[in-house]
Order: structure tokens, then C-alpha cells, then sequence
């Protein structure tokens, strides 16, 4: 019997700052599917776990509210990610990078 290649097996994700919630869960579907695990908690840079294998997820999308400002506001969403990513040692991505990951079955470079 063959296995079948999960393209997140092995990655962990956590979900940073707003999504539409609906969105979230498709998204985490997707990455459950593909063998990524989904973390509730931020993780904490004194975890021995956290790291290499941790990828911090934010969104590129923006609400009607926000559109007049939307480069600000996403790239305030990556700053802040990318912040946090570099304090506890994990790479960090935009809720597109999944997207593109699974359309090519194959992981897309980091940011």
C-alpha cells in the first residue's frame, strides 16, 4: 500500500491577530489535512519544542473598514508576526502561503 505525501506533516501552526473566523477554520482544515498540527497557544520561546518546526500564520486580508489602509495594516500584521517569530525561533507566513502550498503540493518558500 502506498502512503500518500502530507505536505504539513510535521509543521506546527499558530494562527496571529484577526481572521475571519469561518476563514480560520477552513484554513486549519487544510493544514490538519496535510498533516500540520494546530496550536491554541502562542508558543513560548523558554518551550525546548518551539522553533524550526513552528510557523506563525497571519492574515493579508483586510475588511472593508480597513481597505483604505490596507498595506498598512498587513504590513503591521507581518512586522508583528515577524517580531515574535524572531523571539521564539519560528519562521512565519501569510495565510496566502498556504494557499499557494497546497495549489503547487509542494511548500512554498518562507517569507
Amino acid at each position: 500500500m502506498i502512503q500518500a505525501y502530507r505536505l504539513f506533516e510535521g509543521l506546527r501552526f499558530y494562527f496571529m491577530g484577526s481572521f475571519i473566523s469561518s476563514y480560520q477554520a477552513d484554513l486549519e482544515a487544510l493544514l490538519k489535512a496535510g498533516g500540520g498540527e494546530i496550536l491554541s497557544i502562542i508558543p513560548d520561546a523558554m518551550d525546548m519544542e518551539c522553533g524550526e518546526t513552528d510557523i506563525i500564520v497571519y492574515s493579508k486580508d483586510v475588511s472593508n473598514d480597513e481597505m483604505r489602509y490596507r498595506d498598512e495594516v498587513i504590513k503591521a500584521r507581518y512586522v508583528e508576526a515577524k517580531s515574535y517569530a524572531g523571539i521564539v525561533g519560528s519562521k512565519v507566513v501569510s495565510h496566502i502561503w498556504i494557499l499557494d502550498s497546497v495549489a503547487a503540493y509542494e511548500l512554498q518558500p518562507f517569507e
